[in-house]
């Protein structure tokens, strides 16, 4: 499991852990998210322009989705930064 995916369970984000799990079957279908991020925009280079339209309005859909803050990320997001002390060193 990511990181990703433990952190927003661990702040209870499951609004925003559905959201990424559509977009990555949106992107990925059914393989595994490429952990290289250089790799990870080969990927999305190499789409056709049918399958790119596709997927870029699909994402629009999840984006705002997202941007709605379903789970108040962002103040949750804070919360964890100050519980694991991820600020102390700025």
């Amino acid at each position: 499991m990511s990181y990703a995916i433990n952190g927003l369970i661990e702040i209870n984000a499951l609004d925003s852990l559905n959201l990424l799990s559509e977009e990555k079957k949106v992107v990925f279908n059914n393989l595994e998210v490429p952990i290289d991020c250089e790799i990870r925009r080969e990927f999305l280079r190499n789409r056709d322009s049918f399958q790119q339209e596709y997927q870029d309005k699909e994402l629009d859909i999840l984006d705002q989705k997202f941007w709605a803050e379903p789970d108040q990320l962002s103040e949750k997001l804070v919360n964890f930064a100050n519980k694991h002390a991820l600020y102390e060193n700025f």
